[in-house]
C-alpha cells in the first residue's frame, strides 16, 4: 500500500513537485493595467484618433473607471 503522508518527502522533491504544478493566471483589472493604454491616450489627447459616433446621449454613473461602467453606459443609451 502506497503511504501519502508528507514525513518521507524531500524538501527538494517537494520543490520539483510544486514546479511542475500548473499556476492560474492572475486577474488583472484594466485600471492597473495602464501601460497597455498610454499609446491610445496619446493618441487622443493629440487628436489623432478619429470616431464615427456624433453623439450618443447622456448616462450618470456610479463609478468613474472601469469598461463594465462604460459597458452598462451603452446598454442604458440603447434601451
Amino acid at each position: 500500500m502506497w503511504d501519502n503522508s508528507r514525513e518521507h518527502v524531500t524538501p527538494e522533491m517537494n520543490k520539483l513537485r510544486q514546479s511542475l504544478r500548473r499556476k492560474k493566471p492572475t486577474y488583472v483589472p484594466e485600471a492597473s493595467r495602464p501601460h497597455q493604454w498610454q499609446a491610445d491616450e496619446e493618441a487622443v489627447r493629440k487628436g489623432k484618433c478619429n470616431f464615427a459616433v456624433r453623439y450618443l446621449g447622456l448616462v450618470e454613473v456610479e463609478e468613474s473607471r472601469g469598461m463594465h461602467v462604460c459597458e452598462e453606459a451603452v446598454k442604458k443609451l440603447k434601451v
